[in-house]
């Protein structure tokens, strides 16, 4: 994470490279556009300048940004450097719209409702509304006289009334008819505001993004920054993608937050990881231009490709363009590059005219066909598979005409594969390992993969190593696909680096090697690699193949836990948490076990919950801790098993119910925890939620005993002391009772003292 003093040396060195920014800004780099509209827009290290900012996103617009239409968008219908013009506003929320820009589908929804700048047109603002609703959950409130007019909220269970007993009967009333009957005529705000609430209490995560939505931006409440962000972090919870990225776009523009660009790449990625397209090409355009993160090329690309996979047609346009100029870890490839920008192109980006008479590897022009039929075995390279994520796009799916198609393009392929193209011989492996319009045959997949590899194309290299590492199409033989994949690895293949620290550290040949282990990792974590910053920076904690070295490990840590790893955002609370990292700060470490509570790690789910129960450097929240131990439990943790069976048992913050008490205690009991085995015991020997049997109390208090739980061990003392329910036997009794006085507690030595 950049700190604060990078950010500031980079705002104050503005005006030395706004010469060169300029010039390319000049030159239609977009990046370059986005940057000097930026700069002049918030008066990063030059004065605020409208009329500039204005000038620069509307050329960004042109190009197809989604974000700069939606700021051009803006200031047309507030007059903000321009002047007023409704009609362009209009114009450009579309054009972003389009691209699934969810604030603008939101604008672009009002205008239409209210006439404003257009005409009114009822169907064209549910339509936005509804490309609103499939992205977050819930159907953006209107404020008008009528209420939610034919926008009904459709948040399942509303309340408790006898209202919904009252419409069951009737098939043609509808949720909304309902929802609408109970407003009324007329449009009450305060009553539709406690309908969410009601719905939001109960955990409805649709019900909490609307209720963060409302407040945030002032519909049917006041506005109301400090309790918007409440209600979206509990949306933002339970995985919602949309509550995310409003949460991070509020730190990045200081709408309802501080100007807080940190934290506001920690909650894109957060939502990038759910699948938001706009949070993803966001996250692109940061990396691209170092705007509040450390400038990556690399991580640019990475998030870029997400989103234009996602069909954000700004993001296909941006990756398309990288790859044409090619930056730095991502290579010039002219296929792609027609590609992305055709995609771009037909989502109604201007860019036709960068892509004529490309030419491609065989030596012709690529028609649309053809670059669609390379790219299928391009992907491999962008995802950690390469050979599973090979799937044919809409079209080319098997079905109507496709084996004709592939046969055509077959017959090409293996033309050039003939010739001694290596980009057709790898084309046609991959054909023969999926089976994709010929019979799969493995053998003959591995032999041109051989024939590719041995010309130097490092994809190839790379899964023909793989094929040998698994024995497929081939004999397994790990010398073989060492070989292969240290030729992949020293052509900068990440993912080659990654295997090669992988099969070093697990033993290469029967030996481990720590120390080479840890030279792979250290190349792929320097070139971005999630899984190696992990186990580099497992093996700097550890000192494990490298001498120990905490600061180390907890920068790589550090990396690969922005990235998303949820492996090392445990790790980095776990370190916080203990002081290993340097000093204790729990503050820290809520923030990254709740990171990797919502990726779905059970242990940081029990962690997370433990503090919001006790408070620890976090406003103490028992709904939180109920919420996050009831998810490690589902998870299978016996201590979070433990700890919602005494709320179950005492109607603490959930309702009272002692035979699911009775079932988690029992369940957790089973399986080794000692504060459950206690609990039980005690439900046995006091007849709670259960028939009082002192004969189960006692098993289970000596269970926990062994475990050296002193409170189990003072209970069941006295229950042999006393031949309470069980035979009486005054040397087990006293022997447990100096165990548990052995360790401090209090009743223990009283009894001890009355005995002698």
């Amino acid at each position: 994470m950049t700190n604060s003093n990078n950010n500031n040396n980079k705002s104050n060195n503005t005006d030395h490279n706004l010469p060169m920014l300029k010039k390319k800004a000049q030159q239609g780099h977009l990046p370059s556009i986005m940057e000097l509209a930026a700069i002049y827009d918030v008066g990063r290290g030059l004065p605020v300048d409208r009329v500039q900012a204005a000038r620069w996103y509307l050329s960004a617009a042109k190009l197809g940004s989604p974000l700069a239409q939606f700021n051009i968008a803006d200031m047309y219908y507030y007059g903000d450097g321009v002047p007023t013009d409704k009609s362009q506003a209009a114009h450009w929320y579309e054009e972003a719209a389009k691209q699934g820009h969810l604030e603008s589908q939101k604008c672009l929804s009002d205008m239409y409702y209210y006439g404003d700048g257009v005409p009114v047109d009822k169907a064209m603002s549910d339509m936005w509304a509804k490309k609103v609703a499939e992205k977050i959950g819930y159907y953006p409130p209107v404020e008008n006289q009528r209420g939610l007019d034919d926008r009904g909220e459709q948040l399942g269970d509303w309340d408790n009334d006898d209202s919904d007993d009252a419409n069951a009967n009737d098939p043609l009333k509808t949720k909304e008819q309902s929802l609408q009957e109970d407003l009324g005529p007329k449009f009450d705000p305060s009553k539709a505001v406690n309908l969410l609430k009601k719905a939001a209490a109960k955990g409805n995560g649709v019900a909490q993004s609307c209720l963060g939505y409302m407040f945030l931006t002032g519909q049917c409440v006041p506005a109301d920054p400090v309790e918007a962000l409440v209600w979206l972090q509990k949306a933002a919870e339970q995985g919602y993608g949309g509550a995310r990225f409003t949460i991070g776009t509020m730190y990045y523009t200081g709408q309802g937050a501080p100007v807080d660009k940190s934290k506001a790449v920690e909650w894109y990625k957060s939502a990038a990881q759910v699948g938001d397209c706009d949070a993803q090409f966001n996250l692109g355009l940061m990396y691209l231009s170092g705007d509040g993160v450390e400038e990556n090329k690399v991580l640019a690309f990475k998030f870029f490709w997400q989103a234009a996979e996602n069909s954000h047609y700004g993001a296909q346009f941006n990756l398309g363009m990288m790859y044409d100029s090619g930056h730095d870890g991502v290579p010039v490839d002219k296929v792609e590059a027609a590609f992305w920008l055709k995609k771009a192109a037909q989502g109604g980006i201007p860019g036709q005219d960068l892509t004529p008479g490309v030419v491609f590897d065989l030596d012709c022009e690529a028609s649309v066909d053809q670059i669609k039929s390379t790219r299928w075995f391009r992907k491999a390279s962008l995802a950690n598979s390469p050979f599973l994520n090979l799937n044919l796009k809409s079209k080319y799916d098997r079905g109507d005409g496709l084996d004709e198609e592939i046969f055509l393009e077959m017959s090409q392929i293996l033309a050039e594969a003939e010739k001694g193209s290596s980009v057709a011989q790898f084309m046609l492996a991959n054909l023969f390992f999926e089976g994709q319009g010929v019979p799969e045959d493995k053998a003959m997949a591995a032999k041109l993969f051989e024939k590719a590899a041995e010309s130097g194309h490092v994809l190839s290299q790379f899964n023909l190593a793989n094929m040998y590492l698994y024995g497929q199409g081939v004999e397994e033989d790990q010398q073989k696909a060492v070989e292969w994949f240290t030729k992949a690895a020293n052509q900068g293949n990440v993912f080659a680096q990654h295997s090669l620290g992988c099969i070093y550290y697990v033993g290469y040949n029967g030996e481990l090697d720590r120390q080479q282990s840890a030279w792979w990792f250290e190349k792929a974590a320097q070139l971005g690699h999630s899984g190696a910053q992990f186990y580099l920076a497992s093996m700097y904690h550890q000192g494990d193949g490298v001498e120990p070295d905490m600061p180390k490990a907890v920068n790589w840590y550090l990396k690969s836990a922005e990235q998303g790893d949820e492996r090392a955002q445990l790790s980095l609370g776990l370190l916080h948490y203990t002081g290993r990292a340097g000093q204790v700060n729990w503050l820290e470490a809520a923030k990254w076990f709740e990171k990797a509570a919502i990726l779905g790690v059970v242990e940081a789910q029990y962690n997370i919950a433990l503090m919001y129960r006790n408070g620890q450097a976090i406003t103490r929240d028992q709904t939180k801790a109920i919420y996050w131990f009831e998810k490690a439990a589902d998870g299978g943790h016996t201590g979070a098993m433990a700890a919602m069976a005494l709320f179950y048992q005492h109607g603490d913050g959930v309702p009272m119910d002692k035979a699911k008490a009775l079932e988690l205690n029992t369940k957790a009991a089973e399986k080794g925890n000692v504060l459950a085995q206690f609990n039980l015991a005690g439900m046995f020997s006091t007849g709670d939620g259960t028939t009082k049997d002192k004969v189960t109390a006692a098993k289970w208090y000596e269970k926990a005993s062994v475990l050296g739980y002193p409170e189990a061990q003072y209970n069941l003392g006295v229950m042999l002391v006393k031949g309470d329910g069980i035979p009486c036997d005054l040397e087990r009794g006293i022997k447990w009772l100096y165990l548990s006085a052995e360790q401090g507690f209090a009743k223990a030595i009283t009894v001890l003292k009355m005995i002698k």
